[in-house]
């Protein structure tokens, strides 16, 4: 009977069923990765289903919906080494209405999309930014090359590299050839009648590339982070090298709150804070705290014990006062997060850079209860 039941098995489900399963789905995220569309995760970045699942995820509208809204933009969806979106970054030119840099950071889950960070644009950088996209959704001679021979046998090594989407809509826009006047070729044309101008049909592109094909898709999109970041004053007090790169400062600057720029220099403190104590840098910690720093240095270590802050909300409360929201996370013997406690920190202005006034810690609660709480 067992015999039997071996025989039906192997009949039903043969192993090469199995094999042809395992080796199908080893060919399929193979050809992502071929194609240059794979994230860290191995995600197809260049489907267009996930173009909409990342639109979705930051509240933007499509490029075909903007087509019909007369729109023209300019817009980098970022991906960091490991998967997560980061952020995105939009230049637009709506009807009736001047340039703008809009940046957008992903909705975090149950929760209502934040305010876009917004500025208006110089009739300057709107044109550098659609010269600079002229030919973003092309390929380099190098990038050619490499497509169109079997890679399969070389050795190429890239690891965690960023990813973009790069969209370009572009409305219909009076043709800028010459325009001669009214009436037909064969026909006196009366000079008080309106031209009848010829119009350039709207047009939509787009280019989905890893930093590792370091093409110009990924090079236009990093060019969008700057722009952004220098149009964006609120932004301009966040210091880039406590960052890996813009994108991220600017994700960053998305989730400040109230006074943004005085909100940008309080979270140049509590980075400073992160560092020192990751790096268990005891002598300058003294320095982030009011008046008798080395007291209440020694009081803010202690209240915190052997755990780690975690901060999420940097609020800028006036141009001298700010508030800074998180929470500190311990850890058991095998490193996993056990329990937190809620941390509120307030600063203050002190002869022209932000310090730490006061701080609060909460009652230890475990992590798991504190997480489902969060969620709900």
């Amino acid at each position: 009977m067992r015999l039997v039941l071996i025989f039906v098995l192997l009949f039903v489900f043969p192993p090469s069923a199995f094999a042809q399963n395992e080796t199908s789905k080893k060919s399929a995220i193979d050809d992502v990765f071929a194609r240059g569309c794979g994230d860290d995760r191995g995600v197809d970045r260049c489907d267009r289903s996930e173009h909409q699942r990342m639109r979705q995820l930051y509240g933007m509208n499509s490029p075909d919906e903007l087509l019909k809204q007369g729109v023209t933009v300019r817009r980098a969806m970022f991906v960091d080494g490991y998967g997560n979106d980061v952020a995105a970054v939009s230049f637009i030119r709506r009807p009736n209405v001047a340039p703008m840099v809009e940046v957008r950071a992903p909705i975090r889950e149950g929760q209502k999309a934040g305010q876009p960070l917004l500025a208006s644009l110089s009739a300057e950088t709107w044109a550098g930014v659609i010269a600079k996209s002229r030919f973003f959704d092309r390929m380099l001679a190098p990038e050619k090359a490499l497509a169109n021979r079997d890679i399969s046998s070389d050795i190429r090594i890239c690891l965690h590299g960023w990813f973009v989407v790069v969209e370009a809509v572009d409305a219909p826009r009076v043709s800028p050839n010459v325009l001669a006047g009214t009436g037909s070729v064969d026909m006196e044309r009366d000079p008080s009648l309106p031209v009848k101008a010829p119009m350039d049909p709207g047009l939509l592109r787009h280019a989905s590339q890893s930093a590792c094909a370091d093409g110009l898709a990924n090079a236009f999109a990093f060019e969008l982070a700057d722009i952004a970041r220098a149009a964006l004053t609120e932004c301009s007090t966040l210091e880039v090298d406590d960052f890996r790169n813009v994108p991220e400062l600017l994700r960053r600057c998305h989730l400040l709150e109230g006074d943004r720029l005085a909100a940008g220099e309080a979270q140049n403190v509590i980075n400073k804070l992160n560092q020192m104590l990751r790096t268990k840098n005891k002598q300058e910690l003294e320095w982030l705290f009011v008046g008798l720093g080395p007291a209440r240095a020694k009081a803010f270590e202690a209240a915190i014990g052997k755990g780690l802050p975690d901060f999420s909300v940097t609020h800028g409360v006036d141009a001298d006062h700010a508030r800074v929201a998180g929470q500190v996370i311990y850890f058991d013997s095998d490193g996993n997060p056990a329990e937190t406690a809620d941390l509120s920190l307030n600063l203050l202005r002190q002869v022209g850079t932000f310090v730490i006034d006061s701080f609060a810690v909460t009652n230890r609660k475990p992590f798991k209860a504190a997480v489902e709480s969060n969620r709900r």
